[in-house]
């Protein structure tokens, strides 16, 4: 099944889904008709996109407490960098121009998605969301 199918069926919202259908097209091949593509980096010349994945993955409760307590070590480092104070998660909605309520906006975005991918039988990741999210919210080079 094609991932527009999936959301569709699972009914999760159109916003989340709509880029993540391309990001997981086919192609043809000489030998094996729809052959998935091999994923491509994530983060290839996007170092910041790292730093975004971490937010929201902080925002919805799935951010690894390991992987949080090396971002709060970096943040001396990521303020001289980004030329900002605060906290890493600051400095990253500073960045993107997001105020602080988003944390609560896509914490409700996640629930809400959660409801219908359990109402539908699909399980959403929240590595998932948080590609999909960035994808369809998150413009530029991040």
């Amino acid at each position: 099944m094609c991932a527009t199918s999936m959301c569709t069926r699972a009914g999760l919202d159109s916003a989340i889904c709509g880029r993540r259908a391309a990001a997981l097209g086919a192609t043809m091949s000489l030998f094996g008709l729809f052959k998935k593509k091999p994923p491509a980096d994530r983060y290839a010349g996007k170092p910041f996109l790292k730093l975004v994945d971490a937010f929201v993955l902080k925002a919805i409760g799935h951010l690894d407490p390991a992987q949080d307590e090396a971002l709060q070590q970096m943040t001396p480092k990521l303020q001289e960098t980004f030329k900002r104070t605060g906290t890493w998660e600051e400095i990253v909605m500073a960045e993107l121009r997001f105020e602080p309520e988003v944390r609560a906006g896509i914490r409700d975005l996640w629930e809400k998605n959660q409801d219908i991918a359990r109402q539908n039988g699909v399980s959403l990741t929240p590595l998932a969301f948080t590609e999909m999210f960035v994808a369809n919210n998150v413009t530029g080079d991040a």
